[in-house]
């Protein structure tokens, strides 16, 4: 989704170049070797400098908390049996009705798989000081599109910024090239 959301709006707005976002800390959908791949694939193909920040532990509420909330009020007073109404109701939920939320429907064919490429094609587990990468502790990830075999990273907001280079030896992958294969071929069926 983070890819869908950053060529369009490279589309809308040619002269940008970098952009900022933000997450929660969570390891398990974030914070890890995957998302890193991810940033940097996507810096690469879209042309924009990634500065991805993990909010501080117990301050994470952002912009999008208020329309989870919205949505969720929203829901209880309708029944809702199909995807098509909630879709429907997320993009009616918005404070300022002239300006939408803007829903994406997403399929088989947003979901990419970052496993291969991030456990067998590049080295995400040591910085250029052959220190260990602690992406648990990590607060800000750093991709540019002028250093496409690089990752950067900080562990406190304002230190040092450490660099991964993520080649291999005699491995190299080239970010605009590489063939990243999907998650799902077939749409997953619904179990019961």
């Amino acid at each position: 989704m983070l890819s869908h959301f950053l060529r369009k709006n490279k589309e809308e707005n040619p002269k940008l170049t970098q952009i900022k976002s933000y997450s929660d800390n969570c390891g398990g959908q974030n914070k890890n070797q995957y998302f890193g791949a991810a940033v940097n694939l996507i810096a690469a193909r879209t042309g924009l400098e990634i500065t991805h920040t993990y909010l501080e532990r117990g301050h994470t509420y952002n912009a999008a908390d208020t329309y989870h909330s919205m949505i969720e009020r929203r829901s209880r007073s309708v029944n809702l049996y199909t995807p098509a109404e909630w879709y429907d109701l997320m993009g009616k939920t918005s404070r300022n009705k002239k300006k939408q939320i803007e829903v994406v429907q997403v399929t088989q064919d947003h979901i990419y798989d970052f496993h291969e490429l991030a456990e067998k094609r590049l080295n995400v587990k040591k910085n250029t000081d052959g220190e260990a990468v602690p992406w648990s502790e990590i607060r800000q990830l750093i991709a540019s599109p002028l250093r496409s075999n690089e990752l950067g990273y900080r562990t406190e907001f304002k230190g040092p910024i450490k660099t991964i280079c993520l080649n291999r030896v005699g491995r190299p992958v080239n970010a605009l090239t590489y063939p990243l294969p999907r998650a799902y071929t077939i749409a997953p069926s619904c179990s019961n």
